[in-house]
């Protein structure tokens, strides 16, 4: 009931291919076509050497059946697939947690799983977060009956498909072997090692071979594989920068990365906090007392909405350490080396996405830990205490559901905003997506005057150029991050840019410090065609020779 109460609402229409689900529908593009593992948005249509390609597949599969790569089309199957994902990886939750924990406290994880905001937003995107949760769950599944060949062997399938999902399975694979060793299991051991030694030497003997192919070394344009286009690049690179948004500061040294991995580290009880709950921005909201009736609570403290997040948080600590004392490796060992993989990165901004696929097993932690809490309060002597037992779980329960009714709600009554789209036939298409602000409809606005106006062959430089070559059927870039104005333009001359999309809400506003300056100051080179009523989006078009020419006359 819960499961078909989320979906009604925003059943028709497509998934949402925007982000990071457009660079994936475009490598399916493209293998569907028959033109390999390449970005088709860019010039030369480049090979893609960031994400592992399972998930690509998944879309080339019904572009190859329906003979179409019509995004508004292939995008409702795919909705149809994740509606799968979403449903089985929250039945899959419950077995999995029923094995851990008792019933009732299985059927209240599950809730909580599927009451999260981040779970509910991410099942509505064409991310790899549902298919890569789905594949680890029903690994732990098979291997908890691994005496079998048979649950051995389809949780090695399982293993496999995780890291071709997604390079972070391979915190699978290590919890998986280190698994082994703790039992001692040394023959297992190797097999193991073996199995996952496999796809991840495949999949960076391809990384190493693209990186030192021609077509990478000598490229279509002098910043194509520019370390801060993180999708022309691999994983390694973008992680070897200081800043991914600041190209200036460069590479990080041994002992930055080092420090990142440490600050990043320190917050982690907040992080675990708001994955099994909710945002800090959502609890400092809920912590902003006004006092107009109870004057007094002006004395609470403004950084007390901490307490919640590092209560959960704790707790799912704790949890590790319950499971260890029982005899339980894997899931510890899972949930650590996925926290220190994820402190690597330099984009904290990402930790709540990285944990949902993660969010199955941290509940599964949190609530093992709140059973302990309660049977070692029912042993104390104290009758009052002993009777006060249950309150550690009603308090836990309280903070994860208040916080996820409340936030689903506004999601659902705030943010779930209707969307217009056509086919290539021409056929509109009206549906909901979660987070389809003013400053998206803008955008999609511009770019459909923009393909009516543009030419086949031009190329156009945005912060989402993968969303712009679906919209609009044009190559497109990112804007080099050049704080020299003279080496920008030279950069966006060498693709060559014919037009420039800059959005002024959402995501990506960083571009907009280094290509604003240019286009507002050079109206030699460039010229603003395209505004919206709310100013939100702008498209300059780089000015032409004919066009420069009839001014001068």
């Amino acid at each position: 009931m819960v499961i078909v109460g989320l979906w009604t609402p925003r059943w028709a229409g497509p998934l949402d291919l925007r982000w990071d689900g457009a660079v994936y529908y475009v490598l399916g593009t493209s293998i569907a076509q028959g033109k390999g593992y390449r970005l088709l948005n860019e010039p030369g249509e480049i090979e893609a050497i960031q994400y592992p390609p399972l998930l690509p597949l998944w879309a080339a599969l019904p572009q190859t059946i329906l003979a179409t790569s019509d995004p508004v089309i292939v995008g409702s199957w795919l909705k149809i697939f994740h509606f799968f994902f979403h449903s089985s990886l929250a039945f899959a939750t419950y077995f999995m947690l029923k094995t851990l924990v008792p019933r009732y406290l299985a059927f209240l994880g599950v809730l909580a799983f599927l009451l999260n905001v981040q779970v509910t937003f991410h099942s509505n995107l064409f991310f790899s977060e549902m298919p890569f949760g789905l594949v680890t769950v029903l690994f732990v599944l098979c291997k908890h009956r691994s005496s079998n060949w048979v649950h051995e062997t389809l949780a090695a399938v399982l293993a496999v498909t995780a890291f071709l999902l997604r390079t972070a399975g391979i915190a699978l694979f290590a919890a998986w072997i280190v698994e082994s060793l703790a039992k001692k299991q040394f023959k297992r051991t190797a097999v193991r090692l073996l199995i996952s030694g496999i796809p991840v030497l495949c999949w960076n003997a391809y990384v190493f071979h693209v990186e030192r192919s021609p077509s990478y070394t000598s490229p279509a344009y002098p910043y194509q594989r520019a370390p801060y286009l993180n999708h022309n690049v691999s994983y390694a690179t973008n992680l070897s920068l200081v800043d991914a948004y600041s190209p200036p500061f460069g590479k990080a040294t041994t002992q930055e990365l080092a420090n990142r991995l440490w600050q990043n580290f320190l917050g982690i009880g907040v992080t675990l906090g708001e994955a099994v709950s909710e945002s800090r921005e959502y609890w400092r909201y809920r912590f902003q007392f006004r006092g107009q009736r109870f004057p007094i609570l002006k004395l609470i403290p403004q950084r007390s909405f901490y307490i919640p997040l590092v209560l959960l948080g704790g707790l799912v600590l704790g949890g590790i350490i319950v499971f260890v004392r029982q005899g339980e490796v894997f899931i510890p060992v899972y949930i650590l080396i996925s926290v220190l993989l994820l402190c690597a990165t330099p984009w904290p901004e990402q930790f709540r996405r990285y944990l949902t696929p993660v969010t199955p097993f941290l509940l599964a932690s949190l609530f093992s830990c709140v059973l302990a809490v309660g049977n070692w309060l029912r042993m104390l002597r104290p009758k009052l205490v002993r009777k006060c037992a249950p309150i550690a779980l009603m308090t836990v329960l309280a903070l994860i559901f208040g916080a996820q009714l409340d936030s689903l709600y506004s999601m659902y009554h705030y943010h779930l905003d209707g969307v217009r789209s056509e086919t290539y036939a021409g056929k509109l298409v009206n549906y909901q997506l979660f987070y389809y602000n003013p400053s998206s409809e803008s955008l999609d606005y511009g770019l459909d005057w923009l393909k009516k106006r543009a030419k086949p062959e031009d190329v156009v430089a945005a912060s989402m150029p993968h969303w712009v070559y679906l919209r609009t059927g044009l190559k497109a870039v990112r804007p080099p991050l050049e704080s020299n104005r003279d080496r920008a333009q030279a950069l966006l001359d060498s693709v060559p840019v014919a037009y420039i999309v800059l959005n002024f809400e959402g995501e990506m506003q960083f571009v907009n410090d280094y290509i604003l300056p240019l286009v507002q100051d050079d109206s030699q080179a460039w010229k603003l065609v395209y505004t919206d009523e709310k100013g939100l989006v702008r498209i300059y078009e780089r000015v032409r020779s004919e066009d420069r020419d009839k001014g001068e006359q």
